[in-house]
């Protein structure tokens, strides 16, 4: 297997699970007071913008298991990140071994 790997012109920012869930839920719960709320959603609004205007790129990375384990926001979840990511994934250390053969 032959591994290249070329620096990108743009950053590539990562997001913790913790950093989406609390996204889709300063949107959608009411849980958070008015400044947490404002600050998870100025932030989404935020990356979103400098995706759109492919100043950054958002992936999406293997977290399905710890979105899915908290059995809430499921769905919103994956929204914000398919919104952030626009269809950009990390591949799975798994997969890559699969594409090696």
């Amino acid at each position: 297997m032959e591994v290249r790997i070329d620096k990108y012109d743009k950053p590539i920012i990562w997001l913790g699970t913790y950093v989406i869930i609390n996204m889709a839920k300063s949107i959608i719960d009411g849980s958070f007071n008015e400044e947490e709320k404002a600050k998870y959603v100025s932030l989404f609004e935020l990356l979103r913008n400098k995706v759109h205007e492919e100043k950054i790129i958002c992936p999406k990375v293997e977290q399905h298991e710890e979105i899915e384990q908290g059995q809430r926001l499921e769905r919103e979840c994956h929204e914000k990140e398919n919104e952030l990511s626009y269809g950009v994934n990390f591949i799975n250390r798994h997969l890559i071994q699969h594409y090696k053969h």
